[in-house]
């Protein structure tokens, strides 16, 4: 009795073995009435043992090259995912940044803006208090130098306010445009996982259709091999 076992046969461990040993997506596996003979066949001279074995190899060639695909569309789809959500923390750290950096600014720009009041504020009233000393009074020297050393300080702080919120404005505006930077990128990437697992679904599709392939030629040689011993043995009778 001719056999064919073996034909169809992978290593992908992403799949199990149907009653014909073959890898299949789903079936257990049961002895096989096809191996190691498909040379055997394709040369034998029976048209349907070599149709058989000849639609399985192909069958089982496609399905090879789609699970194949199907491997590095998930692989590129489970890289498009990290990557994108590596970009997505980045985006997050930098506007974290961004709002502390502005925070910060502000409270410091506050405090010296406050302090440049109450320095300007002390600096009017012993101004107004020197304008009733006499010339000859040895403290309106020092009362005078007291005042112009407070509008001194009022303008220094005024100024440490304007290069805090210039400064602010620079390094938050860098950071933002940085965030917007890793947000356009993770969208890219969350495009292309899409495209990737759209890819993985028709690799699926295809894989599980060159399975029902060589079934289908496994069920036509088993039905054509019990037919063809049906009619021998019927034919051996009559003789």
């Amino acid at each position: 009795m001719t056999t064919i076992d073996g034909i169809g046969r992978t290593n992908t461990s992403a799949v199990e073995t149907n009653d014909y040993g073959l890898d299949t997506p789903s079936g257990p596996r049961a002895p096989s009435i096809l191996r190691d003979g498909m040379r055997e066949l394709m040369t034998s001279g029976d048209p349907g043992a070599a149709l058989a074995a000849l639609v399985v190899a192909m069958g089982r060639t496609e399905r090879n090259s789609d699970q194949a695909m199907k491997n590095r569309a998930e692989s590129l789809q489970e890289n498009e995912e990290q990557a994108q959500l590596d970009e997505m923390e980045k985006n997050a750290t930098t506007a974290l940044a961004s709002a502390v950096v502005s925070s910060a600014a502000t409270a410091a720009g506050g405090a010296m803006t406050a302090a440049a009041s109450v320095s300007s504020l002390r600096a009017d009233r012993i101004d107004a208090k020197v304008k009733g000393v006499s010339d000859q009074d040895p403290s309106k020297t020092a009362l005078l130098d007291q005042v112009s050393k407070l509008k001194t300080d009022a303008t220094e702080f005024k100024g440490g306010a304007d290069l805090t919120s210039a400064t602010s404005k620079l390094t938050t505006g860098a950071l933002d445009y940085v965030a917007s930077e890793h947000d356009i990128t993770a969208t890219a990437h969350s495009h292309a996982a899409s495209h990737a697992k759209s890819a993985v679904e028709d690799a699926r599709n295809d894989v599980d259709g060159a399975s029902k392939l060589i079934d289908k030629a496994l069920e036509f040689y088993k039905e054509y091999k019990s037919t063809k011993d049906q009619t021998t043995q019927v034919a051996s009778r009559r003789a």
